[in-house]
């Protein structure tokens, strides 16, 4: 997508959701008090909430909903995630240990921590590595550059911090890649109404505290988000596949699955998911001729058939539906807009049932176990779900279960927010991701999200986005957005992926115009800059300007209420 924009506009959008553009302006300021600082958790002195609980917690202040740290104090989170070596790739770690030596973690972490703040960053995001976290685990004490954190879980996932989940099976690895399914992408979703799941989700947690014990009291951990938003695949986005549509065409058992390269069989092989969805029609319509009615499909039974798929077997019984019947194969699998709207209607609520299944299940063990600190959905969530009445009620159900919701922030998605907030009345986080694939070493590969031609037009992006999600205003007047967090610290080259997502290349070069040059001088404490393949453009100026006048906008906003 390009920038086609002007940034005052962008940063109206969210306000003219609400039909006024009173924004409050995040222009810098000449000066703050000079009795405020900033505390030990990246709160400002000046901003006091009205309750002191030694935790991380939301308030309304001033008309905005703001972060209040354990001291006490506001802030507004300014997140990078993926602090860490590993979506550099073998490219990143290569020169970090060039940089800073064979055993370069401790040091690789110590400074990239220094550097986000210099550029005005206050939280280490989500998919960080654990030698950037800031307190106690199994393999150490802490970093010594303490940060607040949101800490991902990966819950469900195939894997949580080294434990291996060999219980849940893969949703999307039952469908029929040959027939209903060709061309679908595989992602990921568990089984979440095998009765195995909560154990399992439970069985991670315990590992999960067992590695960082005093994760539950922890006073820099700001946020738990239970998995990635990938692993809830199907439940996440309008224009992704559909979780309802995979759930009625998928293979009702799995014998075995490969799980980090290794085989695992199953000794129970039903597919909890695939029975509740029969469950669900004999509950509504009794008798599969009353399906038969409503959908116009011609099934003879609900089970008892020749199997699945029945593109090979040529069973007419509901349970072995692969996705090849007439009134069930679809070209739209986002929205399934050319399905009978009975039939797209039946999928709709199904796919409320899993999402529902999984927060509540996943939501509540956390809050078991982890009780005192904040909890977010898998994410992000797309912001575009708001646009479609089956998208809002996800987002609705999400809102049930979690007391901050994580969104994207594209950049043609600043107006959504408030719609989201109007919707579900929670604190909104957002996910930021720009680019400028052509003024990088990322050149000649392209991503899906908001590019922009240089790393000055970047900021520029970066700059009128932030901003105008900052100054987002729900119909309530309150301002619901708490924090944003960028993607990420350094590009990506693993996965499949070339992206310029980072604040820093795969040389460890900040994109700020001087460290990002065929030709740089060492830092101020003599480390190797520069040796790009060409010279690239000034970012970071206008980021660390952006964040700065963030804060500034916070205590000012604040002074006036008070």
């Amino acid at each position: 997508m390009k920038i086609g924009l002007s940034i005052a506009i962008l940063a109206t959008l969210c306000s003219l959701r609400m039909g006024s553009a009173n924004a409050v302006p995040v222009e810098r300021q000449s000066g703050t008090t000079p009795d405020c600082r900033v505390d030990a958790y990246q709160g400002n002195t000046c901003i006091l909430g009205t309750n002191k609980t030694g935790y991380f917690h939301i308030e309304a202040l001033g008309g905005r909903l703001i972060w209040i740290t354990p001291d006490g104090t506001g802030m507004f989170s300014k997140a990078v995630e993926s602090i860490s070596p590993s979506d550099g790739g073998a490219i990143y770690q290569a020169a970090l240990k060039e940089k800073y030596g064979p055993h370069f973690q401790t040091l690789f972490a110590n400074l990239a921590l220094k550097r986000m703040q210099d550029w005005g960053f206050n939280t280490i995001g989500e998919y960080s590595a654990s030698y950037v976290t800031p307190w106690r685990t199994k393999y150490g004490g802490g970093n010594p550059v303490k940060l607040p954190e949101k800490l991902l879980l990966n819950l469900s996932g195939v894997t949580s911090y080294g434990f291996s989940n060999r219980l849940f099976k893969n949703l999307w690895k039952g469908l029929d890649l040959q027939g209903g399914c060709r061309g679908c992408y595989i992602g990921y979703l568990a089984d979440v109404i095998d009765p195995r799941f909560g154990p399992g989700v439970e069985a991670a947690l315990r590992n999960v505290l067992t590695l960082q014990p005093t994760l539950a009291t922890e006073p820099y951990l700001m946020m738990i988000m239970t998995d990635d938003g990938d692993n809830i695949f199907g439940l996440r986005r309008a224009n992704a596949m559909h979780g309802g549509w995979m759930a009625a065409i998928m293979a009702p058992v799995q014998t075995r699955a490969v799980v980090r390269g290794e085989m695992v069989s199953y000794s129970d092989t039903t597919v909890y998911t695939k029975e509740a969805w029969l469950s669900y029609l004999k509950e509504k319509y009794h008798t599969v001729q009353s399906v038969n009615l409503a959908w116009g499909s011609t099934y003879s039974a609900f089970t008892g058939g020749a199997g699945w798929p029945k593109r090979t077997t040529g069973s007419t019984a509901l349970i072995d539906e692969d996705g090849t019947s007439s009134w069930m194969a679809t070209r739209d699998k986002n929205a399934l807009s050319d399905l009978n709207v009975n039939l797209r209607k039946d999928l709709d609520s199904f796919r409320i049932l899993i999402a529902d299944k999984y927060a509540s299940t996943v939501s509540g063990l956390v809050r078991l176990y982890i009780s005192n600190h904040a909890v977010t959905n898998p994410g992000p969530l797309s912001a575009n779900l708001v646009t479609d009445p089956n998208g809002r009620m996800l987002l609705q159900t999400f809102a049930k279960y979690y007391d901050v919701l994580t969104i994207t922030g594209n950049c043609d998605e600043a107006g959504l927010a408030a719609d989201v907030y109007n919707l579900v009345h929670r604190p909104l986080t957002v996910g930021i991701i720009i680019t400028a694939q052509q003024d990088s070493p990322q050149a000649g590969f392209t991503t899906p999200f908001c590019n922009a031609a240089t790393q000055t037009a970047r900021g520029a992006a970066y700059v009128g986005n932030v901003r105008a999600f900052f100054n987002c205003k729900g119909a309530d007047g309150v301002m619901p957005v708490i924090g944003m967090s960028w993607w990420e610290w350094t590009d990506k080259s693993t996965g499949g992926e070339r992206g310029n997502f980072g604040l820093v290349t795969s040389k460890d070069n900040a994109y700020d115009g001087v460290e990002d040059r065929i030709t740089a001088p060492p830092d101020r404490l003599g480390y190797k800059r520069g040796g790009e393949g060409s010279d690239y453009g000034d970012f970071i100026s206008q980021v660390r300007d952006l964040n700065l006048s963030l804060d500034e906008s916070v205590l000012k906003l604040f002074s006036k209420h008070h």
